[in-house]
């Protein structure tokens, strides 16, 4: 049930991240980033771009109807040639700063759920709210905020036990971002939910998913499953990359940049985590190595990093909670 609380800790996450996501996107060009020229184009209504972006058309399709309000506005506004991409780039910066503010107000019920006080779940969301890769995916032409709204949603789901939000979520990760399938694997460990309703949610989003492909490629002449294929098996190019980079020193420095001070309240959750581990169940652990696969797989550390927000975030939650009385003496 949707409380004041909830909604102010909405309010309170787009107030924070829509002035940094602004200045970003205000200085968006077209070739800043192939993904964002992508999804431009989607939002535009062209789904002949790269196959490894044209199925992730929640995001896109939003953004553009967003683009057409602002377009519509500006008409008034302009009466000679608009600059360029604007309404775009509005469209995107709305939608998804909207959509992580959803995704920090999950965030902050997920580590309610853990029995954590006000004050324990709000220090808690600062990691996620905090990191400049959440500016990122709040500002740029990106479906990022959908996948992360889906994987807080999907452990929220596995803490619950709850059949319509683990389908629900895993349906939405895997139309913002296919790599989702790793973490399905994680709804069988839910001991609560029976072994025939695992593999309905299983089985009906991945019907979903490849109806969606279906019908996304009937809008294409060149579209084929061969193309499909061979894209996967690329992205197996990216591990030796990801691998050089991690042990780098610019791969440590990415590390850093994701959640910074942060590390320091993880960390010692980490080592002092017998305390918790009687609230949090064993196999939420397992984000770390899906992680750590996604990376591998895309060759962008920072990024994918940013996906383990879930723990990390329950983590420093934790960290405070434990320490409150110190801290606030």
């Amino acid at each position: 049930m949707i409380k004041i609380k909830h909604i102010a800790i909405f309010c309170l996450s787009f107030s924070q991240l829509i002035g940094s996501s602004f200045l970003l996107s205000r200085h968006y060009t077209e070739d800043f980033t192939n993904d964002a020229h992508s999804y431009v184009e989607m939002a535009n209504g062209n789904y002949d771009v790269t196959i490894t972006h044209r199925y992730r058309f929640i995001v896109p399709l939003a953004a553009g109807k967003v683009a057409t309000i602002f377009d519509t506005i500006g008409s008034y506004i302009w009466k000679k040639e608009r600059p360029k991409l604007w309404s775009e780039k509005l469209g995107f910066l709305f939608v998804n700063t909207f959509v992580m503010s959803i995704a920090a107000t999950v965030l902050f019920i997920f580590l309610s759920s853990f029995g954590f006080s006000f004050m324990a779940c709000f220090v808690g969301l600062m990691p996620f709210l905090t990191s400049f890769h959440a500016i990122y995916d709040s500002s740029l032409p990106n479906t990022d905020s959908l996948y992360l709204l889906a994987i807080i949603w999907f452990f929220l789901a596995l803490k619950t036990s709850s059949f319509w939000a683990l389908l629900f979520s895993s349906i939405l990760g895997i139309l913002s971002k296919e790599a989702f399938f790793m973490f399905l694997p994680l709804a069988f460990l839910v001991k609560e939910i029976t072994i025939t309703s695992k593999f309905v949610i299983v089985t009906f989003t991945i019907l979903v998913y490849i109806s969606v492909r279906f019908y996304i490629n009937s809008l294409l002449p060149e579209a084929n499953i061969e193309k499909g294929i061979s894209n996967a098996i690329s992205h197996f190019d990216s591990v030796s990359i990801s691998l050089a980079r991690i042990v780098s020193i610019q791969g440590f420095l990415e590390i850093v940049s994701v959640f910074t001070f942060f590390y320091v309240p993880f960390f010692w959750s980490t080592i002092h985590f017998k305390s918790l581990s009687n609230k949090v169940p064993k196999y939420f652990l397992l984000i770390f190595p899906i992680v750590l696969g996604h990376i591998l797989l895309s060759a962008e550390l920072p990024r994918m990093l940013l996906y383990s927000f879930p723990i990390v975030c329950l983590f420093v939650a934790h960290f405070f909670e434990s320490n409150l009385k110190k801290i606030m003496n």
